[in-house]
């Protein structure tokens, strides 16, 4: 029983949850306006594609925590960025096409990165299961 509860603490839920936590949010900021049920298939969509992106990384990085962890950093950058494209837009008047440009650079900049790091063999990540 105790090597059960073990590993189902040590497996990393984390990417999952980061995935759930945005539809979750926006549903509740807007259940006055919309029934429960609307969140149901963007929740479902965010769960089934956050457990595709962490068994084709796990498959390419041979490691579960690893696959995880930049699962989870890719999912953070996907969901900041219409946040961050609309605080930077917010003081200009007319959308800017250079402004998307380079944002989209930037978050295509910051995945590589992520993707780098979590990459290197020094590097573990089956304490952030824990931690996360």
């Amino acid at each position: 029983m105790k090597d059960k509860l073990s590993r189902f603490t040590q497996f990393p839920w984390y990417p999952f949850l980061f995935g759930a936590f945005p539809v979750l949010a926006l549903l509740v900021n807007n259940l006055g306006q919309v029934k429960w049920i609307a969140g149901v298939r963007p929740l479902a969509l965010t769960i089934v594609a956050s457990i595709f992106i962490v068994l084709v990384l796990r498959l390419a990085l041979g490691d579960i925590h690893r696959a995880s962890f930049l699962t989870m950093l890719w999912m953070l950058l996907f969901f900041s960025y219409g946040h961050i494209h609309l605080l930077l837009q917010e003081e200009k008047t007319e959308p800017d096409p250079d402004l998307t440009l380079l944002l989209a650079a930037m978050w295509l900049f910051l995945a590589l990165l992520a993707f780098w790091w979590a990459t290197r063999p020094r590097l573990r990540f089956e304490n952030s299961a824990r931690a996360l």
